[in-house]
């Protein structure tokens, strides 16, 4: 059962800008991504980790700087509250993410398994994670480490679930209010008191489709449905807890025992 929490006030101009953001530091780096043949191949160079943490940065800047208006308490109403609220949402995280990893690699084999029926051949591996195999130099590794486990928890959990989140749990509630609410039994089309009300059916549209946008935003088709069910397990706990450092602390821990995983696997012997 999902517990209602403040809405937040979120707009389709806010989600735009950011994604408008990110393409346009996209295409400006694009140039130095044009002769490399593959991203694994790039993700080698210290300047692609700068040009990855640069647009991270800047959506963690465009969101916080949104949520300071368009949310109840500012920044704190988006899930991002300090002190005892910051230190119980990681412990939180952290016993939900050894409760949630198995649905990860549920989904994991589903893909292999699919993939392997109809096309005959294995899944590829994540790009980024391949880049580890070819041994990076320290420099990479700790840019490497630092974009994926500090600036990709917080700059996507702030839009997918801050932002995309809560947008899309206002335009269901709309919608449904608008649509459904006056061919209901009793209910009053002139009344707006009941319309606009998020209710946990309008909270479940919002997770779902949110957590295909954050599958389909990885590149990785072979990964869709494991980034699908993780992206619906951190969207429950945010609207269960309204607390986007539980999410952060398991989307952290999630890529970095991913990345050291694959770093322990193809160390040199």
């Amino acid at each position: 059962m999902i517990r209602p929490r403040d809405p937040n006030k979120f707009s389709i101009v806010h989600v735009v800008i950011v994604i408008a953001a990110v393409f346009l530091i996209g295409v400006l780096g694009a140039p130095f991504l044009s002769h490399r043949s593959h991203i694994s191949v790039a993700a080698m160079q210290p300047a692609f980790w700068l040009l990855d943490s640069t647009w991270r940065l800047i959506t963690i800047a465009l969101v916080l700087a949104f949520a300071a208006t368009a949310c109840q308490g500012g920044i704190q109403g988006v899930g991002m509250k300090s002190g005892r609220f910051f230190w119980s949402g990681m412990l939180i995280g952290l016993g939900a993410i050894a409760v949630v990893w198995p649905l990860v690699f549920l989904g994991d084999g589903i893909s292999v398994t699919v993939e392997k029926a109809l096309w005959h051949h294995n899944a590829p591996q994540n790009s980024l994670l391949k880049a580890v195999q070819h041994h990076p130099s320290p420099e990479v590794l700790v840019l490497m480490t630092f974009s994926l486990c500090v600036l990709a928890p917080l700059s996507e959990e702030l839009f997918f679930r801050g932002l995309v989140q809560s947008y899309l749990a206002q335009v269901l509630a709309h919608l449904r209010g608008h649509f459904v609410l006056p061919q209901s039994v009793g209910v009053d089309s002139r009344d707006k008191s009941s319309q606009g009300t998020i209710e946990p059916t309008d909270r479940w549209g919002a997770i779902f489709i949110s957590s295909a946008f954050f599958a389909l935003a990885h590149a990785e088709p072979s990964a869709f449905v494991a980034l699908f069910l993780l992206g619906v397990a951190l969207g429950y706990i945010y609207e269960r807890t309204g607390n986007l450092w539980t999410d952060i602390t398991m989307h952290s821990v999630f890529n970095g025992v991913s990345l050291f995983a694959t770093l322990a696997l193809h160390a040199p012997h």
